[in-house]
């Protein structure tokens, strides 16, 4: 009887695996410099919906920048939340010691966050 019943029995097709895209470099660039309390918005925007693992590559991603950033900066600090004005600028300030004084350093903005 129990072979009987397998044999009715459909197979099922194997499913296709999904294959996961890579997701944008300023996805992350954005993260980085938003408030935690934003990072579902961003996600939303970018279509990303495992949240704990962005957040484990984010923190990743971060460390990753902070070891970048202590080849070139000595120190940061004070740094201020960026305000914005009413003429569509924004303002911020910040402390910082170089290594070398000699280095250039820019300042890029991606959409309405900004980076450093």
């Amino acid at each position: 009887m129990p072979e009987d019943f397998k044999k009715n029995l459909k197979t099922r097709a194997d499913e296709p695996k999904v294959e996961k895209k890579e997701i944008d470099e300023t996805f992350w660039d954005l993260l980085m410099s938003a408030d935690k309390k934003d990072y579902e918005s961003i996600c939303f925007q970018y279509g990303v919906t495992d949240y704990r693992g962005m957040l484990r590559k984010l923190s990743e991603k971060k460390k990753e920048r902070e070891e970048e950033q202590s080849q070139v900066v000595e120190r940061l600090c004070n740094l201020k939340p960026i305000e914005m004005r009413d003429d569509g600028g924004a303002e911020f300030e910040l402390e910082m010691s170089l290594k070398d004084p000699t280095s250039k350093i820019f300042l890029f903005k991606v959409r309405n966050y900004s980076l450093l």
